[in-house]
């Protein structure tokens, strides 16, 4: 996706509720794990190199760049959820 389009897609997304946007989140989530069942620990193991971040297998990709990615917006998207409703990760124990 080029930086044009990531831009347009940011705009939209800053749209739409946050509800629906963690449950985009969970469908992708769904995506990725059944496509990841279909790799060989082999595949999960090969490597590339990034430009900035060195050799990573892609393991660590996935890691990095998918599910900690992933993870920053559902926190994110958490916290709006909790403002808009007056009350706290602490409230909940979270």
């Amino acid at each position: 996706m080029d930086d044009r389009v990531r831009v347009l897609t940011i705009e939209r997304d800053r749209t739409l509720p946050p509800r629906e946007l963690l449950d985009r989140i969970g469908a992708t989530a769904e995506r990725y794990a059944r496509r990841l069942a279909d790799l060989e620990p082999a595949d999960l193991a090969r490597s590339g190199r990034h430009p900035t971040l060195g050799v990573l297998s892609v393991t660590e990709i996935l890691e990095r760049f998918a599910v900690g990615h992933a993870e920053s917006h559902v926190l994110q998207l958490q916290e709006a959820l909790e403002s808009a409703s007056g009350g706290s990760g602490a409230e909940r124990g979270a």
